[in-house]
């Protein structure tokens, strides 16, 4: 996608990334430790083979993403005069225009859900369920801070997101 002037582009930090990927790796291994001390007798409680293998499975899950990322140069998002592309993390959006966006939120969480596939609507459900937006743009992999968005958001668009108690 080549960017025009009106649109801001973001792409995640190659730094960040790789932080993240080497705290996958390292996760992982330690996961496996906690799965083979099982296998091994060493640790007897079942709570270490459980751990243990959402641990792996986790990391397996997240590492070739954020290999793949930090391999591929593209944009984690594209705020145009048409909308919002959100490619920032597994559990992308994708395209959103303006008008189905109302302050941070979808208007129509249901027409969003209805556009993602199977897995990453039943992530999505997950997020809503703990009280979160469906969408969650990662902060830890944006080579921008939420503060610094949201004052190019308001000078570029006129958009303006509710306060946060976080620093962002």
């Amino acid at each position: 996608m080549r960017p025009s002037k009106a649109e801001i582009v973001i792409y995640p930090s190659k730094v960040r990334l790789f932080t993240l990927l080497l705290l996958d790796v390292v996760f992982g291994l330690v996961a496996a430790l906690l799965v083979f001390l099982w296998w091994t007798g060493e640790i007897r409680t079942v709570l270490a083979l459980v751990f243990g293998t959402l641990g792996v499975l986790g990391a397996l899950f997240a590492g070739p993403y954020l290999a793949f990322r930090l391999v591929v140069r593209r944009p984690a998002l594209v705020i145009g005069p048409e909308g919002i592309l959100d490619d920032s993390s597994i559990l992308r959006a994708g395209f959103m225009r303006w008008d189905e966006i109302e302050g941070i939120m979808p208007k129509d969480v249901h027409d969003l859900l209805a556009r993602q596939s199977s897995v990453k609507r039943c992530l999505m459900r997950a997020n809503m369920g703990l009280g979160a937006s469906p969408i969650n743009v990662p902060q830890s992999v944006l080579g921008i801070k939420v503060a610094d968005l949201a004052s190019q958001l308001a000078n570029v668009y006129g958009a303006r997101l509710p306060a946060s108690p976080s620093k962002g």
